[in-house]
Parts: structure tokens; C-alpha cells; sequence
């Protein structure tokens, strides 16, 4: 099989509107009628979610803002499949911290084992990809539906997320079906995440005290910075500061975050939580958590069967929230099969 590696810059400027964040809480996905979120057009359209402090619990207050945002230069690389191969391509979407690079070995494991395209993109404010103060499910679902389009040039994919991918990948099958083939969500649901927007909150304002030595080689830095985070986070695992280690990358003569901080951290409650829809995705749904995690459970069932009708649920043995990493031998068998159809 003739194999292809190569990236890509889909050409689209973005423009930025202002959000109205909430003091406090996450947005919850709560049972009961609220604003259909329909596709971003130049005229802003009201957004309502609720604040909640647990997934699955009730609402107990409302806030409106208007989105308003263009699709923004995505990286992503691919691995073209078997010429004649009439699947649809997968497209993989990473998660918060994370880089298309982290699913690089299983990637290239789909294309050869399946045949298929396989696409692995930088989310924005990640990895290689463009930086913008958006960073909403809504925004960043529109950059997938414009590389959907605009860039591989196909009508359908089928679409992996892993944690916060994922959630950006359950929006886009919810929202804009059309181009979803198949869904495959990995260790996340549709509502807010276990203390997401508190953790998320305590990262952010710990990497932007890091201090960089220029003097030091890049190996070296992303060592001084792991170290660094455990003086002000003891608590955290030592893998999770590798993790966000690896975010620190060299710019000529200096080092720098190449996530980007300021609009992570001012989204926090929009990344741990997941849009108010009315809408359900009725296509091929399939859902992979780890029996270590805590992000996919019988707290989270309700929501998934709500919004995903004929979701399967799969669970692998010894995984926690990294799935994929965790356990990526068994994590490929178990998928193989939905990958197939």
C-alpha cells in the first residue's frame, strides 16, 4: 500500500467577538428545553446555557451571550489511504493540552490496517495550529466542518474525540450530521466534566508562572518545567507534567507555551462543560472509556442515550482517562470492528 505523509494550513482568517464568561460554574447540559445552537452566521445568535456544578444535576442559573466567529488555520496531517478505498476518511480530534502528534502510532496503525484516509488535526490554540481568544465548542466544531469541506474536500468522515475532541466531535455530529458518517467518542460525555473548569483553572494559572531558562536546551527546559509545576501543584501525576511539558516549544532563541494560555483559561467553564442542544445525532455511535476513568458512568447515561439513541458503550480493561495511551493494543481491537463498518 502506497503510503502519504504530509501536512496541511487550511486558509481561513478569523475573527474574534467577546464573550461574556460567567463568574463561576460550568455549563451544564440540563434536562430540560433550551435554544437550539444552529450553525455561526455573521449575525450573532443568542446562546443559552445553564450553570451547574456536577454533571447531571439541574441548572440553577441562566446566562445568554452571543457567538459570532469564523473557522481559524487548522494543522493536520495525514495518512492517505489505499487508492480505490471508497470509506470515508477518519479525521481524529485530540484533546485540551494535547497535539495531533499524540495519536500519531494509532493513526498510522488505522491506515495501515484498514486501508482508510486518516486525518489528525491540531485543535485550535493547540499544537501547530492558529491561536484565537474563541475557544467554545460552537468555534471550534465550525474550524472541523470547514476542514471537513473546505480542505480534504469530502462529504462525510468519520469523527474520533478524545476528551475535549470528543466533545467538539459530539457537537459537530449533533449540529452538522450531514458530515459525520460515524461517531467514535473516547472517554468523555455530553455534560460537564468531573471538576473540569476548577482544574483547569489551577493548570493555567500555574504554566503562566513558569519561568523559561534560555540557556538551557529544549530537553532541559521541559524537565525545569515539569519540576516547576510539582512545586505548585504536588498533587499532580507525574505522567500529566510530562504531558504538559511537552507544550513548551523552541522559537529561535527562546522557549514558549505553544497552547495557548490566556483564552484556556478564560474558557475554562465552556471547555468542562457542553452546549445546550435539542437535537440528537441517530447515526453510528460508539462510546470507549476507561474502567479507571470517571468522565464516562452511570451519572453520564442519561445525557449520552438523550442526544446519541443508538450509542453503544464500551468499556477497557486497566484504562484511565488516556485511553488510547493507556491501553492502546486493546483499545484498537476494540474499535477495529466500528472502524470496519
Amino acid at each position: 500500500m502506497a503510503l502519504r505523509y504530509f501536512s496541511k494550513l487550511h486558509k481561513h482568517q478569523a475573527s474574534v467577538c467577546n464573550l461574556l464568561t460567567p463568574p463561576g460554574g460550568v455549563v451544564c447540559n440540563a434536562n430540560f428545553a433550551a435554544l437550539a445552537l444552529q450553525k455561526c452566521n455573521p449575525s450573532p445568535s443568542p446562546r443559552v446555557s445553564s450553570l451547574s456544578s456536577g454533571c447531571g444535576c439541574g441548572s440553577s442559573a441562566y446566562f445568554v451571550r452571543a457567538f459570532s466567529s469564523r473557522p481559524v488555520k487548522l494543522a493536520y496531517d495525514v495518512l492517505e489511504g489505499d487508492p480505490g478505498h471508497d470509506s470515508s476518511p477518519i479525521v481524529i480530534l485530540h484533546g485540551l493540552f494535547g497535539s495531533k502528534n499524540n495519536w500519531s502510532s494509532l493513526a498510522k496503525k488505522m491506515n495501515l490496517e484498514l486501508g482508510r484516509t486518516v486525518v489528525a488535526v491540531d485543535a485550535r490554540n493547540h499544537g501547530e495550529s492558529e491561536h484565537n481568544d474563541e475557544m467554545s465548542y460552537e468555534a471550534m466544531s465550525q474550524d472541523i466542518v470547514n476542514l471537513i469541506k473546505n480542505e480534504l474536500k469530502v462529504e462525510k468522515c468519520t469523527l474520533i474525540g478524545h476528551s475535549m475532541g470528543g466533545k467538539t466531535a459530539m457537537y459537530t455530529a449533533i449540529t452538522q450530521p450531514s458530515v459525520v458518517d460515524s461517531l467514535l467518542v473516547v472517554d468523555i460525555a455530553p455534560c460537564p466534566s468531573p471538576s473540569s473548569a476548577m482544574n483547569i483553572e489551577a493548570y493555567m494559572t500555574t504554566l503562566m508562572k513558569i519561568k523559561f531558562d534560555n540557556s538551557l536546551t529544549l530537553s532541559q527546559v521541559r524537565r525545569n518545567v515539569a519540576t516547576q509545576i510539582v512545586e505548585h501543584l504536588p498533587d499532580m501525576d507525574a505522567s500529566l507534567r510530562y504531558f504538559m511539558s511537552t507544550n513548551v516549544v523552541q522559537r529561535g532563541d527562546e522557549f514558549a507555551w505553544r497552547i495557548n494560555l490566556k483564552a484556556i483559561l478564560d474558557h475554562r467553564e465552556d471547555i468542562g462543560g457542553f452546549p445546550e442542544v435539542n437535537k440528537t445525532y441517530n447515526g453510528i455511535t460508539e462510546f470507549v472509556g476507561g474502567s479507571k476513568s470517571e468522565y464516562i458512568g452511570p451519572k453520564t447515561l442519561p445525557d449520552i442515550k438523550r442526544l446519541f439513541p443508538e450509542a453503544i458503550i464500551r468499556s477497557i480493561s486497566g484504562a484511565g482517562h488516556w485511553v488510547h495511551s493507556d491501553n492502546p493494543q486493546e483499545f484498537l481491537e476494540v474499535v477495529r470492528p466500528f472502524l470496519h463498518e
